[in-house]
């Protein structure tokens, strides 16, 4: 699995998920605008979250395939020219009930807590 870092679509700050955090947030895989999947709990920066109470990550699926083949279409939307497709990711305290119809913009700083003035986060 490769990691993915996001933007919160509605605050407009990153998803944390490093060393000592793993912010809550819902994840929507998309396709054409509309929402295929989603999960929510503690982000895990590969895509996928893991539930309160849980050390168990949640898989994206479709029917019977392997999971690899999954994460091969996730990744392919991730990367397609129509920001229609991808993960759009919100976090859970942020979420005022709208759903993302375009993928969320990457973060820059990988999700990653840094030793950064605060405004380098936009704040």
């Amino acid at each position: 699995m490769g990691c993915f870092s996001f933007i919160c679509q509605e605050c407009q700050k990153p998803i944390i998920c490093d060393r000592d955090i793993a912010e809550e947030v819902t994840l929507y895989w998309l396709k054409d605008g509309k929402v295929h999947q989603q999960m929510t709990g503690n982000y895990d920066s590969y895509g996928r979250v893991t539930p309160p109470n849980s050390t168990i990550p949640i898989q994206w699926t479709e029917g019977d395939l392997d999971r690899s083949v999954v994460w091969g279409k996730v990744c392919n939307d991730m990367f397609n020219e129509n920001i229609k497709y991808g993960i759009a990711a919100i976090h859970v305290k942020c979420d005022i009930g709208l759903i993302p119809t375009i993928r969320s913009a990457d973060d820059p700083g990988q999700g990653w807590i840094q030793d950064l003035p605060e405004d380098e986060f936009g704040e």
